[in-house]
């Protein structure tokens, strides 16, 4: 059986001895220290359970039909992928999944678009791993929170970015 779905695959209430919701992740950055870091941050909390990893863009769409995550968190600047345009179509094939950008760039066009395009979150790279688990629980749940020092970006994309 997989954690987070019944024995015919439905969506279930599988709360982990937390009492939390289990938060299916994929996992997609060319960096594979990236990928440890955030692989490493999840595992150290029972409210997530990794479902799937790739380094290169072109996987992304697949993986995500194949692992049906909650959650994907995605370079949307890693070779394959497309950037913007790849995320606007992950968003329209698989709107139930939510999508964190976790990139190096803090361009305020790339985050507003980043969010206009369906995106939930936007992690700069640089972010501490520590809290990146507590980042996307966050994101998820639509609150405001930014892994982005303002003084990187103006404050037209920071408000943008806390909706």
């Amino acid at each position: 059986m997989i954690p987070g779905r019944d024995p015919r695959g439905e969506l279930s209430s599988d709360l982990g001895t937390s009492g939390v919701e289990t938060l299916r992740v994929v996992l997609a950055d060319d960096q594979p220290t990236t990928r440890l870091g955030a692989r490493l941050a999840f595992e150290t909390d029972a409210a997530f359970e990794i479902v799937g990893e790739t380094s290169h863009g072109s996987d992304v769409l697949s993986l995500t039909a194949r692992s049906t995550p909650d959650v994907l968190l995605v370079n949307v600047q890693m070779p394959g992928f497309e950037g913007l345009d790849g995320l606007a179509r992950l968003h329209e094939s698989h709107p139930e999944v939510k999508v964190i950008v976790r990139t190096a760039s803090s361009d305020p066009e790339l985050i507003a678009n980043a969010f206009r395009r369906g995106a939930c979150g936007y992690v700069l790279r640089a972010a501490d791993p520590v809290g990146l688990a507590s980042t996307v629980r966050q994101a998820v749940e639509g609150t405001a929170y930014r892994a982005i020092e303002l003084s990187e970006i103006d404050a037209g994309a920071a408000v943008y970015a806390a909706r």
